[in-house]
């Protein structure tokens, strides 16, 4: 149980983070690039990059997973969670499913967004 209040609030601390860093990037950028997602999907990957080797090294406590990988970085970028996997089956060996990962998350993700968005407007 205690598990699920640290994914929560880290959850609540990453979805904020996300809505403010990813606009005010966008807003000092501009264009019609969606950059300000890019860098929230970087710094995520990143940050989870780094949170993991520290897990591994033993410098943080498991806690630490919950609140800051699942949580924070959880809710700031399910892409960093997608990126761990890909380098995680790659280090294991496993290029062929890491390559089915990383064509089954984005052919599968397009073909959703674009189902649902047919539904949607569909209704």
């Amino acid at each position: 149980m205690l598990e699920l209040l640290w994914v929560g609030f880290g959850g609540f601390v990453g979805a904020i983070s996300r809505f403010v860093l990813s606009n005010w990037v966008q807003d000092q950028h501009g264009g019609d690039f969606p950059v300000g997602t890019l860098a929230v999907n970087s710094l995520g990957c990143f940050a989870l990059g780094l949170l993991m080797a520290s897990l591994d090294r033993g410098w943080l406590g498991p806690q630490a997973r919950y609140l800051l990988g699942v949580g924070v970085l959880g809710a700031l970028t399910t892409f960093s969670t997608f990126s761990w996997d890909t380098l995680d089956l790659m280090r294991s060996g496993s290029t062929g499913l890491a390559l089915v990962n990383v064509l089954g998350n984005v052919v599968i993700g397009l073909a959703a967004v674009s189902v649902g968005c047919w539904l949607g407007r569909s209704l």
